[in-house]
């Protein structure tokens, strides 16, 4: 469906369909594990306090440097914002891993 008409779909994205559910899954798993206490009988330790202080620090880390590179990746994606060639090209390169058209969800599942 585009622009107001249906148009059949140019090759499923195989790898969208084995990438997809893999990925949901592995997120499931990751927050089945965290559910469970890593201390016996479930207390709060000092050493569950600091890993899990260290997990958050290493959390924010990395959700501040992956928002710092999606925001950059869309104003270089943007025509609105004049950037030199050079610059563009350089902004442009990490965002790819946001790119999402690998999956093709609009033919994924037709």
């Amino acid at each position: 469906y585009k622009d107001g008409t249906c148009e059949k779909c140019t090759g499923s994205s195989k790898a969208g369909r084995v990438l997809l559910p893999l990925g949901g899954l592995a997120a499931g798993a990751a927050l089945v594990v965290k559910t469970f206490p890593t201390e016996p009988l479930g207390m709060l330790t000092r050493k569950t306090f600091l890993a899990q202080m260290h997990s958050d620090l290493l959390a924010s880390t990395l959700m501040f440097f992956v928002n710092l590179m999606q925001t950059t990746w869309i104003f270089a994606r943007s025509d609105a914002i004049k950037l030199p060639a050079a610059a563009k090209h350089m902004f442009r390169g990490p965002g790819h891993v946001f790119d999402l058209s690998i999956f093709n969800t609009e033919c994924t599942f037709s």
